[in-house]
């Protein structure tokens, strides 16, 4: 399970530094990472119920990062599909009814 793990990592970890369908790298890391605690972190809590370090904090630092990232990834916006990046590009300056739609 490693490689598959460090393909995930490194493939999204690029494209959340190139900003390159980073809301979609975000996601896939974090429910990746949520899969990972689900086969292998919950038997292990339940195997050492009593040990802190091995029932419980390992699962929960994994599960803050897949909750990091799935948080990432429901803060970032899809790019739009126009070129113009700003709202009401395109408009008329001259039509106060546009510059009025845009205040509110």
């Amino acid at each position: 399970m490693g490689y598959p793990t460090g393909v995930v990592y490194v493939i999204g970890g690029v494209s959340l530094l190139i900003n390159r369908r980073a809301r979609l790298a975000a996601t896939w890391i974090g429910l990746f990472v949520l899969l990972l605690v689900i086969l292998f972190n919950v038997p292990l809590m339940v195997q050492y119920g009593s040990d802190i370090v091995k029932g419980l904090n390992f699962p929960v630092d994994t599960l803050m990062l897949s909750g990091g990232m799935l948080c990432l990834a429901g803060s970032l916006r899809e790019r739009s599909r126009t070129r113009a990046g700003t709202a009401g590009a395109g408009l008329k300056t001259s039509d106060p009814r546009a510059l009025e739609s845009l205040a509110n």
